[in-house]
């Protein structure tokens, strides 16, 4: 059985209209009218419309003339080549020094390129100074300098545009005072086997130590040590600022306030050999009257009261075996 014939789908006539739209689109109907004899005065086409661009806006343009030139003028200063740097040694930003150090301080300021260095421009707290110049170098002695915050700038280049010329700046102080330190007994011991913490304060950034001894400063420059056991005699307080200057203060000691009473009486090695005598030194004791008793080891014609090992003092008779020595102790 043969296959049935599907119809045939009649040629489209070509209108110039585009597929899938409707004959009576506007623009097919704006086409025909174009190309008929009847309305030659409809010029141009739509085609030709489309095709056609928007006049400029001058807005627009100055817009992008401007945007170009910012970034001209942003970009540049800073593609310029051979801009100097410079390199400052002999002094470092936020030193501290002394006055007479002042005299001798030596600040050598380098440059690159080196000939840079025949035009570099130096201030001190603002008032221009002229070094000495060499090839690549320039050399400065500060000199005598007012105790005080200075400043140090160093500039080398020019002005391009809105970069500035090359700068480096420092800071520095200079401090010819001893720093101030106090101290106080931080707790209350009791004994001379409890520890003793001492604290106080001094100047801001220095090092402290209490009998040599490195005690622990902070930030604002209070300070405080510990000490396992009290010291004996006067605590000296040393202060160090940044500078190099040094700050002594002394502080009583606590161990004698913390030692008990001495009550003794002194017995010559004689009174000790002599029964009663000792007896009733003793009983002192024992009534907790006496806590101390000084006995003569040798007297002041050079006799040695107790029994002694040593050869030359039995040689020449000088001892007198008067008691026995680690008895009486």
């Amino acid at each position: 059985m043969s296959a049935r014939p599907q119809p045939r789908t009649p040629l489209r006539q070509s209108t110039g209209q585009r597929s899938g739209r409707l004959p009576t689109h506007p623009d097919d109907v704006l086409k025909r009218l174009a190309r008929s004899p009847q309305h030659p005065t409809i010029l141009p086409s739509v085609e030709q419309q489309k095709r056609r661009k928007p006049p400029a806006n001058p807005y627009t343009i100055g817009l992008w003339v401007l945007f170009a030139l910012i970034g001209v003028v942003g970009i540049v200063p800073w593609l310029v080549p051979n801009r100097p740097s410079i390199k400052i040694e002999g002094l470092t930003d936020n030193a501290s020094l002394q006055p007479n150090q002042m005299l001798s301080q030596v600040v050598k300021i380098t440059t690159t390129p080196a000939s840079a260095a025949a035009k570099v421009r130096i201030t001190v707290d603002g008032i221009a100074v002229e070094p000495k110049r060499t090839e690549g170098q320039a050399t400065l002695v500060l000199g005598a300098l007012p105790e005080g915050k200075h400043s140090i700038k160093v500039s080398a280049g020019s002005r391009m545009l809105y970069r500035g010329p090359v700068d480096q700046r420092l800071s520095f102080t200079v401090d010819g005072t001893p720093p101030a330190a106090t101290a106080t007994l931080a707790n209350q011991p009791t004994s001379l086997e409890d520890d003793v913490t001492i604290s106080g304060t001094s100047e801001v950034g220095a090092t402290v130590t209490v009998n040599g001894r490195n005690a622990a400063v902070a930030a604002d420059g209070t300070y405080s040590i510990t000490f396992p056991r009290a010291p004996i005699g006067a605590l000296q307080i040393r202060s160090t600022d940044a500078a190099g200057n040094i700050g002594t203060a002394l502080m009583p000691g606590v161990s004698g306030k913390l030692m008990p009473p001495t009550r003794g009486v002194h017995v010559s090695a004689a009174a000790w050999a002599y029964e009663p005598l000792r007896t009733g030194v003793l009983d002192l004791i024992d009534a907790g009257k006496i806590n101390t008793v000084q006995l003569d080891i040798k007297d002041e014609d050079g006799r040695i009261g107790h029994r002694t090992q040593v050869p030359l003092a039995n040689q020449i008779e000088a001892s007198d075996n008067l008691y026995d020595l680690a008895d009486a102790v």
